[in-house]
């Protein structure tokens, strides 16, 4: 419940601009002590910024009640042992004859080493880095959809990489997310692969979910797809339990990576 309370208080405060912490005690129905915890939390996002006798929205974040995107470099080396354990675990379903779709992201490009030895495998993706790394491996069919140059997430976006990827039939979509909430859902922090990422749901059989125990929680400027449009959701560590209950209530599968990552 604590992680539903948060996100309701911080879109109060984000309404009405700026409160007291009286107000939210009596609107939330729950104590000083619990109010200023979750308060801390949420400076802590960077969505709120604390003020004498309350708080205000932080009118200068880049992405409200978000994680701002950082470059691609940066956020490569954020959790990165967390990554790999995820990246193993989400190679694990891929098998011989796949058609798989790798979204533009850190956990995701990790994958790639693990798929070496899948026999008949074809890989798509707008994600420079994942072009780059799938070079080395020519058993590897590689599709690179067209586009323009993000250069923040070193992505190929845009109409016709949209509808490039709409014509192909793929077995499975491993996707990235800049966070993902029960109010919100999975969302992104860039709407230029708002798209991209709809586009490879549509056209794919199967979706993976890869997100880092830093993701739940957070959201980013879009929604790009409900929970439910996920049939796994791969993670490094057990969410909280309200995560935990939806995902069981509405069949999405939740796959743990809690072991050290094998060498590829």
């Amino acid at each position: 419940m604590r992680v539903k309370r948060i996100e309701a208080i911080q879109e109060y405060i984000i309404k009405n601009k700026s409160v007291s912490m009286e107000q939210l005690c009596e609107e939330f129905g729950v104590s000083m002590n619990t109010i200023r915890r979750d308060i801390d939390t949420l400076c802590t996002r960077g969505s709120v910024i604390k003020v004498y006798g309350g708080v205000v929205a932080n009118t200068n974040a880049a992405v409200t009640h978000a994680e701002t995107l950082r470059p691609f470099t940066e956020r490569s080396s954020s959790n990165n042992n967390e990554k790999l354990m995820i990246s193993q675990k989400a190679a694990s379903y891929v098998q011989e004859g796949d058609i798989i779709f790798l979204d533009s992201g850190t956990t995701t490009l990790n994958m790639i080493p693990y798929l070496a030895n899948i026999p008949n495998l074809t890989v798509i993706t707008y994600s420079i880095p994942a072009l780059v790394e799938l070079l080395q491996y020519k058993d590897i069919k590689v599709i690179s959809l067209p586009g323009l140059l993000l250069r923040g997430t070193e992505s190929l976006v845009g109409s016709c990489g949209v509808n490039y990827l709409s014509t192909f039939n793929m077995t499975k979509a491993f996707m990235a997310c800049t966070g993902i909430s029960l109010s919100r859902q999975v969302t992104n922090a860039t709407f230029e692969e708002y798209e991209i990422k709809q586009a490879a749901l549509d056209r794919s059989e199967q979706h993976f979910l890869l997100a880092d125990h830093d993701k739940f929680g957070n959201a980013g400027i879009m929604t790009y797809a409900d929970i439910t449009r996920m049939d796994y959701i791969i993670t490094d560590d057990i969410p909280a339990p309200e995560y935990a209950e939806y995902f069981d209530e509405k069949g999405v599968g939740l796959d743990i990576a809690l072991s050290h990552p094998c060498t590829a």
